[in-house]
C-alpha cells in the first residue's frame, strides 16, 4: 500500500531546513529579506487575493513553499 503524503510538506520541510541552517549555521545575513516579514507577507497576501477571487479555503503550502524560496533565493549577491 502507498503511502499518499502530499510531497509539499518534504518541499516545505526541506526549504525550511535549508533557511535554518543559512540562518544559525552559516550566519547568512537578514538585512533584505528577513524570514519573519517574507513569510507572513506572502501567506497574507495569498489569503486576501484568494478570498477577493471568491476561494472559500485557504491552503498554506504554495504560498509557504513560494517564502520559503523567496527567502533563500533573496540572500544571493
Amino acid at each position: 500500500m502507498r503511502s499518499s503524503i502530499d510531497p509539499r510538506y518534504y518541499q516545505i520541510a526541506t526549504l525550511a531546513s535549508l533557511v535554518l541552517y543559512g540562518a544559525c549555521l552559516l550566519d547568512f545575513s537578514c538585512e533584505y529579506s528577513p524570514p519573519w516579514i517574507v513569510i507572513p507577507a506572502c501567506l497574507s497576501l495569498q489569503f486576501l487575493f484568494g478570498r477577493a477571487v471568491g476561494l472559500k479555503t485557504f491552503d498554506p503550502k504554495s504560498p509557504l513553499i513560494s517564502s520559503l524560496s523567496l527567502c533563500l533565493l533573496l540572500r544571493t549577491s
